[in-house]
């Protein structure tokens, strides 16, 4: 009787453990459902959608994550490093000179402002001198040139950035000038000991300065003579390396301006920017800054230069680098009437010239163009039976290819470290001070589609987003430039059309 009590209470409470045991186990999983509901729905979702949508289609789905999915080969990766860093960039920007003053007889003024200087976010403006052009103490610009800086300034300083001001002369008034002849061909005059005006044109800039800063225009950065290698036809100077009873000499210039703004300034004179060449070559350039960073280098603030000459040549843009590894450099007028080629002219000056600022040449001119690929950013029509649309103003395939750089790098950003891993993508990355944001821009330059996966090394990646523009040889209109896509997808995948330029802005942390 007490054996056979013992046996069943033992089996009564082997029965009982494995009772609790089993409702312990429902019990947590329970708990565990009810503290992440959503986690679970879409786990569900992720799996229902991944057995009804082929494989091609689940890759290009921008934003469904699937972190568990093993990675697709037959991806590239694009990798950034945030350790390795490059120049500080100051800024991107566009000119605004002849026919800028158009744009005030547009209906939709404010909606242009926004354009460039809210959604493009161009943060530099460089303006032409033309003080004393038409008479003493005056110049025509003037209040054109103080409404285009207003307008930056405001909108600006809604992402906190202070907008730069570039002032460059194309040619000194004709006083200055040799035979009363205001064009390239002809340089600055003599005095009548024989010598170059050089101090009477150094009296023009300071006084150039002061007019421009008292009807409210802010000057940051000057090059005293716009492409000072190139005899134009229009207005301009020739000035050569080195005095000829023929020319005025670029160095003695830019020293007797440089000392006479000091003089009258002190530390609140505007820098000065050598030599704002036509050419990006170094041996031209050389010619006109070997003397100056010689015998006075704190009177050069930094290089500017064009790419009309040598800028095809991505040679020349790494000798910059090179021979002026140490010196701030300004790509300070360009345009491409092609927006590919615009934004590989943009990437090729900040990977191989470590360029500081890329400038476009002209950010609002006369539309004289029909093409949607002209040789400026904004096109404005004057007189209202000529308008194109509503606005009297549109933007053209360039805008968008400048905005793709302009609008998510912003001045104070680092150039970092990125490999695209594929000669016919061009890449380059940017970082903000605390490295909460990243910019990528991927180019594809080739015909067919690109596959990527973006990799950070060490960076942790929280959230993204991705702009894309499908330009093609030669962009027709607006219709695929500038596409909102969303996020990367779950393996932070993406496809790059062919001849396409794509944007993606990152926010996360280093791990």
């Amino acid at each position: 009787m007490d054996i056979c009590m013992k046996r069943i209470v033992s089996l009564f409470l082997a029965g009982l453990l494995v009772f609790l045991a089993a409702c312990g186990t429902d019990s947590k999983s329970a708990i565990k459902d009810d503290k992440d509901p959503k986690k679970a729905k879409l786990t569900e979702m992720a799996e229902n959608k991944a057995e009804a949508t082929p494989a091609k289609e689940v890759q290009e789905t921008v934003g469904v994550a699937n972190a568990q999915a093993p990675l697709d080969s037959s991806y590239t990766v694009c990798s950034f490093d945030t350790n390795i860093k490059y120049q500080t960039i100051d800024g991107f920007g566009a000119a605004y000179t002849w026919y800028s003053d158009w744009l005030f007889q547009c209906d939709d003024l404010e909606g242009a402002y926004d354009a460039l200087f809210k959604d493009a976010k161009l943060s530099i403006l460089r303006f032409k001198n033309e003080y004393e052009y038409v008479r003493e103490d005056y110049a025509a610009n003037a209040a054109a040139m103080v409404k285009y800086y207003e307008a930056a300034k405001k909108r600006a300083a809604e992402y906190g950035v202070e907008p730069l001001v570039l002032m460059s002369c194309w040619s000194p008034p004709r006083f200055l000038k040799r035979d009363n002849d205001i064009s390239g061909k002809s340089t600055l005059k003599k005095d009548e000991s024989g010598n170059y005006c050089y101090d009477e044109y150094a009296d023009w800039w300071a006084e150039a300065i002061e007019y421009y800063q008292q009807q409210g225009l802010k000057i940051d950065y000057i090059c005293i003579q716009n492409e000072v290698d190139f005899a134009a036809d229009y207005d301009g100077c020739r000035l050569d390396p080195v005095e000829s009873e023929e020319f005025a000499s670029y160095a003695k210039a830019h020293l007797a301006v440089y000392r006479k703004l000091q003089e009258r300034f002190g530390a609140a004179a505007p820098k000065i920017l050598g030599p704002d060449s036509m050419s990006c070559v170094y041996s031209t350039i050389n010619f006109y800054m070997r003397e100056l960073l010689e015998n006075e280098p704190d009177s050069v603030a930094g290089l500017a230069h064009h790419l009309y000459v040598g800028g095809d040549n991505f040679i020349n843009l790494m000798d910059l680098n090179t021979y002026y590894k140490d010196l701030k450099k300004w790509q300070s007028e360009f345009y491409a009437s092609n927006a590919l080629k615009c934004a590989n002219l943009i990437n090729d000056c900040m990977v191989y010239e470590n360029a500081n600022a890329y400038l476009y040449w002209s950010g609002t001119w006369a539309d004289e163009n029909i093409s949607f690929e002209a040789g400026y950013l904004m096109g404005i029509k004057l007189g209202r039976a000529n308008w194109i649309n509503d606005t009297g103003w549109r933007l053209a395939g360039d805008y968008y290819a400048m905005r793709h750089f302009s609008e998510f790098v912003l001045p104070g950003y680092m150039r970092i470290k990125c490999s695209s891993k594929d000669k016919e993508v061009g890449a380059s990355a940017f970082m903000n001070k605390d490295a909460s944001k990243i910019t990528l821009v991927l180019i594809n330059n080739s015909e067919e589609e690109k596959k990527y996966r973006i990799d950070g090394n060490s960076y942790k990646i929280a959230g993204s987003r991705v702009v894309q523009s499908i330009f093609g040889d030669e962009c027709q209109s607006d219709e695929k430039c500038f596409m909102d896509l969303g996020s990367l997808g779950g393996q932070n995948e993406l496809i790059l059309p062919p001849k396409s330029v794509t944007t993606i802005d990152i926010t996360g942390e280093k791990a």
